[in-house]
C-alpha cells in the first residue's frame, strides 16, 4: 500500500500521517527530507532533478506513507500511490495551527525554529500559498496553491481522497481505512 498526504501548513498532514502509518504499520516519510539538502546545519532546496530521483526511489518501494506540501516532483509518487489524501482547510485554520505549534513548541524550548521573524515570514507564506501567488522555487517546478494542487491532482482524481482539515485525526483516520475497504484489516 502506497498514501500520499498532501495539503496546506497547518492542515495535520503530520499528525494524520503519524497516526494513519502506526494504524496501518506503514513507513512513513516527510517529503521534506526529500526536497532539502542538510549540511553542516545549513538548509538548502535540493535540485529539481535530485528531488525527482529521491521520489523516484520512494514511489519504488512496495509500501509507504509520505506527507508533503508540494506538486511537480511527487508526480512520480502520484502515480504509484493507492491513495491520495488532501486535507483541504481555510486559511484562518492554517494560520491558527501554525501559531499555535509555534508557541507550544517555543514554550517547551524544543522549537527548532523558535525566531519569530521566521515565523512572520512562514505566515506570510501561507497567505500568499493560499490566494495561489506564490513562485516556484525552478522553471521546473510547480507554483503551490490550492489552484494547482486541484490542476496537479486532476489526472489521479479516481484515487484522491478530499478531506476536511478541521475534522479530528481520529475521524480522518477512520474515513480513509472505510475508503480503503478491502485493502485493510480493522
Amino acid at each position: 500500500m502506497r498514501i500520499v498526504i498532501i495539503g496546506a501548513p497547518g492542515s495535520g498532514k503530520s499528525t494524520l500521517a503519524a497516526r494513519l502509518a502506526q494504524a496501518l504499520e506503514l513507513p512513513c516519510e516527510s517529503l521534506d527530507t526529500l526536497n532539502f539538502n542538510r549540511k553542516a546545519g545549513r538548509i538548502q532546496v535540493a535540485g529539481y532533478e535530485q528531488r525527482v530521483a529521491r521520489a523516484k526511489g520512494l514511489a519504488d518501494e512496495s509500501q509507504w506513507l509520505c506527507e508533503g506540501n508540494y506538486l511537480g516532483w511527487v508526480d512520480p509518487l502520484f502515480e504509484r500511490a493507492s491513495m491520495i489524501v488532501h486535507l483541504q482547510g481555510s486559511l484562518l485554520l492554517s494560520l491558527r495551527r501554525v501559531l499555535w505549534r509555534h508557541t507550544v513548541l517555543s514554550v517547551r524550548g524544543t522549537n527548532p525554529y523558535p525566531n519569530w521573524v521566521r515565523l512572520v515570514r512562514f505566515c506570510y507564506y501561507i497567505v500568499m500559498q493560499h490566494l495561489n501567488r506564490l513562485e516556484p522555487y525552478t522553471e521546473l517546478d510547480v507554483p503551490l496553491g490550492p489552484a494547482s494542487t486541484l490542476r496537479e491532482l486532476a489526472p489521479h482524481a479516481h484515487k484522491v481522497l478530499r478531506v476536511a482539515a478541521a475534522l479530528p485525526t481520529a475521524a480522518q483516520v477512520s474515513l480513509i481505512r472505510q475508503r480503503l475497504g478491502g485493502l485493510v484489516a480493522d
